[in-house]
């Protein structure tokens, strides 16, 4: 991953409101970003140039989405894809998990939520680069806590983000080979996981700095929350999302 000022970002998408959006976000030296509406124009667009980060809609006019993903990881491994969705399409949603996509974007997004899913997916990317340079295990007294935790909580309502609150609190924040053991004892893809923990703010992918102590009043405290910044579309998408992982 190269440094955040020179990541490139392609938004792809048929409504022309949502590129615009999506430059107007992220419009600063942190990130190169651009626009495609069709995905044969994306295609050709990342042929021709490298790019770090993909915003794709679930739904293109001119050709299936998941066609699309398969194509970026078999031929641009390296590129990080987020999909974007307004549909509960769940086969084709567990499909965009399961070829291995970073994180799902429900539509409408606030410019929060596009900064915070954009700034975490880029966290991912690094973190996962820097595992494979690495290859660090998790400390054993640091793996026996979190697996309590994950057994303790597996069959409680709200349960994955009772792990993640806890989680959060043995390590400070939560790596990626964290998310990805939690991922694989609960039975989820990775990104369904990362989805999670790339909504709400108050959740960190690094060490350090500042955040929002979301662990008090717990996943009640934090629906409040949610419930007061975002519109009622985003707030029904969102309940359904979390409602499937109970």
């Amino acid at each position: 991953m190269r440094d955040k000022d020179t990541i490139n970002i392609l938004v792809v998408d048929s409504d022309p409101r949502i590129l615009k959006g999506a430059k107007h976000i992220l419009t600063s030296h942190t990130y190169n970003l651009e626009g495609a509406l069709t995905a044969k124009e994306a295609m050709l667009k990342i042929d021709q140039k490298r790019y770090d980060l993909v915003f794709i809609s679930l739904t293109m006019p001119d050709m299936d989405t998941i066609t699309v993903i398969k194509w970026i990881k078999q031929t641009h491994p390296a590129i990080g894809i987020v999909v974007m969705t307004d549909d509960l399409l769940q086969d084709r949603i567990q499909e965009a998990h399961r070829i291995g996509i970073i994180s799902l974007l429900r539509k409408p997004f606030t410019p929060e939520t596009f900064k915070e899913v954009t700034e975490k997916a880029v966290e991912w990317m690094e973190e996962n680069t820097l595992e494979e340079i690495s290859g660090e295990d998790i400390p054993p007294s640091k793996l026996a806590e979190l697996d309590r935790v994950i057994d303790e909580n597996r069959k409680k309502p709200g349960h994955i983000i009772q792990i993640l609150l806890q989680v959060q609190e043995i390590f400070g924040y939560l790596p990626s080979k964290v998310l990805k053991r939690i991922a694989r004892e609960l039975n989820r893809y990775p990104s369904e996981i990362w989805s999670i923990v790339s909504f709400y703010p108050c959740f960190r992918t690094k060490p350090g700095g500042m955040h929002v102590p979301c662990y008090i009043g717990g996943p009640d405290k934090i629906w409040k929350d949610v419930t007061w910044k975002t519109g009622r579309r985003v707030i029904n998408a969102v309940n359904e999302f979390i409602k499937r992982t109970h």
